[in-house]
């Protein structure tokens, strides 16, 4: 059987449901899988920060970048072995981004956010990109396949129907 990473699986039963759809779960992996849902909280509080520095005049693109980095790379595995000791998720991202950037930035990570402020707009930017990259281009799909078969089909003599049954 084929091993996967545990933070990329969507569910507990992936490893042994998946690997058939494998097109389909690396789509909705890079969105709705624990590694994205920890990506995308570290970019809401990359986010968070590029705000601060914005606002204060002091954002660079070179700083911009290096946030993006560390948000695009940062490890779960480090997150939960943080969690072990803080005993909650947003505070033990927190602490791991804190090693990643300088000390000068360090102190902006989470400032003035409320851990509800960051799951929620990450959940509510991974809904948005699950939606826009993977629900609908397989939405498309199913239509033109639909489509397909309904023009195909067209004119196959059927059995009249009523109120969901044969008509009598």
């Amino acid at each position: 059987m084929e091993t996967r990473n545990i933070f990329e699986n969507i569910s507990c039963i992936d490893h042994r449901y998946s690997l058939s759809e494998a097109e389909v779960f690396n789509g909705l992996s890079k969105y709705i899988s624990e590694e994205a849902s920890i990506r995308s909280c570290a970019k809401c509080e990359a986010a968070l920060v590029k705000s601060h520095l914005k606002l204060r005049g002091k954002l660079t693109d070179e700083i911009a970048q290096n946030l993006d980095k560390v948000a695009s790379e940062i490890d779960p595995a480090e997150v939960y072995a943080e969690e072990e000791k803080t005993k909650h998720n947003i505070r033990a991202l927190v602490n791991v981004m804190k090693t990643k950037v300088s000390a000068e930035i360090g102190p902006l990570v989470h400032l003035g956010a409320t851990s509800v402020d960051i799951l929620d707009t990450a959940l509510s930017c991974r809904m948005r990109d699950v939606t826009k990259n993977v629900v609908l281009p397989e939405l498309k799909k199913l239509e033109k396949h639909l489509c397909a078969i309904a023009d195909r089909d067209a004119e196959v003599p059927q059995v009249g129907r009523t109120h969901g049954q044969h008509a009598v």
